[in-house]
């Protein structure tokens, strides 16, 4: 049972990278499993996150956010999409984003 989909997304573009594909996009959408609190006491709480990496010179936020909310019109999502700087610590200050739908973060 997962608890971020950072691993298999990181992986997925480090195959492409050592196989001289220099750029490309890559997403994950998939529940996670995340503890209310340590040690267990009660089941994980189930949840849908999705995990979008961008990688090669010419991405920026702007193609992120566009090929996100391309994917979520592909998805046939209705709702309201937010931005906001991630709090995750092990992410660039400048180049990671929550993805905030419908008030909830997604990922």
């Amino acid at each position: 049972m997962r608890t971020t989909l950072l691993p298999s997304v990181v992986a997925a573009v480090a195959r492409n990278l050592n196989r001289k594909n220099l750029s490309g996009r890559v997403f994950e959408m998939a529940k996670v499993y995340l503890a209310d609190k340590l040690p267990l006491e009660s089941y994980p709480t189930e949840q849908t996150n999705l995990c979008v990496a961008l990688f090669g010179d010419d991405e920026n936020f702007f193609t992120a956010k566009g090929a996100i909310e391309g994917t979520l019109n592909h998805l046939c999502f209705e709702g309201s999409i937010k931005y906001e700087r991630s709090k995750l610590v092990f992410l660039h200050p400048t180049r990671g984003a929550d993805i905030i739908i419908n008030g909830e973060t997604l990922g």
